[in-house]
């Protein structure tokens, strides 16, 4: 009897062995199935939540930039008031004693100080940068942020503490008819705005919060307004990298450690445009991938349960547990799906904001200009040569308005309305738009032999070339101009160069010149709006494309693009 036992435990320990062989290997098999499916859908869905805190950081930048355009713009217009102007000019000449200056200019920035709400205080120093007017709020001399000689525009200091509130000071030359400095305006604004901005949290949870911060003298990062409060700090050591990298004209979102006791953070950050300011939005790691962690977490759980319980009747439990699998899965790739929708719901409704803001501003520019018609023609003789100049000059700003409206109609345009694709000899495109282009007679446009054709929205193209060649004309300034229009093919994609002999782009402005309404000189100079690089860059990356500025910053510039050989047309 117990050699029968003995026989039939020999007997059962190879399946025993195999059992648990079969057994160990379904377990590793699964683990490693679960793996394999899961990681690349968690790194994929954690991208999207770091683009939507990008996408939010980006959003938060325009609305700073638009307040601190607001701000200088209000600045720029109390050093337009032409008769306190020609005072001062006459007080600088010595035509006019201090005492009449200040009786006479007091009450016109008097006026300007109570149309704006904003403005606080106003200084007004003369030719030499002395004390000339002041009304309002206190300005202490050591915020006065003298621009220097050649300074064409205001500029920002601040936030400043006064009388414990933030403030910001903005710096506006007064300029004559001449474009020459006869003075200076320091304005004393309020920062409540500013503060509301910051202080937004919607959107990004608990932990989330916008912070503003620079440089100062020192090259040590400032902080600019006060954290959110109820959140665990986070040292300004932890921040500092991403806010220099931002002051250089860097933009991006990264995930960097908060120091000390902080949790590590997910921050994008941005360039403030109108200000020495770096942008950051910031939010705990662990809540920007929390939604995503417990929704992986659930289905690694649904799945270690159902392999845990393999081991008895494996094959009859492999379909439920493939179904499971595939069951999460789908339900990964619908919150990518709606994450992506959302990301794109978001930029289309930045789009129409683009389109209605800058379609409905034409009207009242239309109601200016008839209004200064009017005043030309009624007039007549009558008006002073200095009025009939200043009604030029109106007339000129409000088509250069109307200019950088249409510009922004068509950058809103852009990837949401294009042409139907069709075959363009590239070569032809360009011959054709020498004959639109105002091309100097000192300047030549040179195209290399055996340009391609190209399968593409016609409109899209011409844009591309069109500006790039006009820009190359309108900022040349030697005797002999020369652009040089190359290719080369590079993959799937036609690369195109467009070389030439001007005066180069300096490495400091080589992202920004590809930003909105940026010039590299005064628009009184060159005539522009400063969208032309921009429409370029957006219309070349909606066709799969990039773009790239090589200069020397001396002599000469090259933009290389590439456009894909044929494109595809949604019905």
């Amino acid at each position: 009897m117990s050699r029968t036992n003995e026989m039939d435990t020999r007997s059962t320990q190879p399946i025993h062995r195999i059992l648990v062989v079969f057994t160990v290997g379904a377990l590793v098999l699964g683990a490693a199935l679960t793996i394999t499916a899961i990681v690349p859908l968690y790194g994929e869905l954690a991208s999207k939540e770091k683009q939507r805190l990008g996408f939010t950081a980006h959003s938060r930048t325009l609305a700073v930039d638009q307040y601190l355009n607001r701000l200088k713009s209000v600045a720029e217009q109390v050093t337009s008031r032409t008769k306190a102007r020609l005072e001062l000019e006459a007080y600088n000449r010595g035509e006019v004693a201090l005492p009449h200056l200040q009786e006479f200019s007091g009450p016109i920035l008097s006026d300007a100080l109570t149309r704006s709400d904003a403005i606080l205080g106003i200084v007004r120093l003369d030719a030499r940068q002395s004390l000339a007017v002041k009304l309002g709020h206190r300005i202490p001399e050591e915020h006065w942020e003298i621009p220097n000689p050649e300074a064409q525009t205001a500029s920002i200091r601040g936030p400043i503490t006064l009388d414990g509130e933030s403030r910001l000071v903005v710096a506006a030359p007064i300029l004559d008819r001449a474009r020459q400095r006869v003075g200076t305006d320091i304005v004393l604004f309020h920062t409540e705005q500013l503060v509301e901005l910051v202080n937004d949290y919607s959107g990004l949870g608990k932990s989330g919060e916008t912070v503003l911060a620079s440089e100062d003298s020192g090259d040590e990062v400032r902080i600019l307004f006060p954290m959110r409060p109820g959140v665990r700090a986070v040292s300004v050591d932890a921040l500092a990298p991403a806010v220099r990298e931002a002051l250089a004209q860097n933009r991006t979102v990264a995930e960097i450690s908060g120091g000390g006791e902080s949790e590590d953070l997910v921050v994008a950050y941005e360039p403030v445009g109108h200000a020495p300011w770096a942008l950051l939005v910031k939010m705990n790691s662990a809540e920007v991938l929390a939604d995503i962690r417990k929704l992986v977490g659930r289905v690694v759980g649904i799945v270690i349960a159902v392999i845990a319980a393999g081991a008895v009747g494996m094959w009859l439990l492999l379909r439920p547990l493939v179904g499971k699998v595939i069951l999460q899965t789908d339900e990964l790739e619908e919150v990518i799906e709606s994450r992506t929708e959302d990301l794109k719901r978001s930029n289309e409704e930045l789009d129409k904001f683009a389109y209605a803001a800058s379609h409905d501003l034409k009207s009242p520019l239309r109601a200016v200009r008839n209004l200064a018609e009017w005043i030309d023609e009624d007039a007549g003789d009558r008006l002073p040569e200095p009025s009939k100049k200043d009604l030029a000059t109106l007339r000129n700003r409000v088509t250069r308005m109307e200019r950088l409206l249409d510009s922004l109609l068509e950058y809103s345009r852009i990837g949401r309305k294009e042409d139907i694709p069709e075959e363009i000899d590239v070569g032809q495109l360009i011959t054709d738009l020498k004959e639109t282009l105002d091309v100097p007679p000192n300047f030549t446009i040179e195209v290399t032999p055996g340009l391609p054709s190209v399968n593409t929205p016609r409109g899209a193209l011409n844009r591309v070339f069109g500006n790039l060649i006009s820009n190359a004309i309108k900022h040349h300034e030697g005797d002999e101009g020369h652009v040089l229009v190359s290719h080369r093919e590079s993959g799937q994609f036609h690369e195109f160069s467009i070389a030439d002999n001007g005066p180069g782009i300096p490495e400091e402005f080589r992202d920004r010149v590809f930003t909105m309404f940026q010039t590299l000189r005064p628009r009184d100079e060159v005539e522009g709006t400063g969208m032309g690089l921009a429409l370029v860059r957006k219309t070349v990356e909606s066709h799969g494309g990039r773009i790239e500025l090589e200069s020397d910053g001396k002599t000469g510039a090259t933009f290389r693009f590439t456009w894909p050989r044929r494109t595809e047309h949604d019905d």
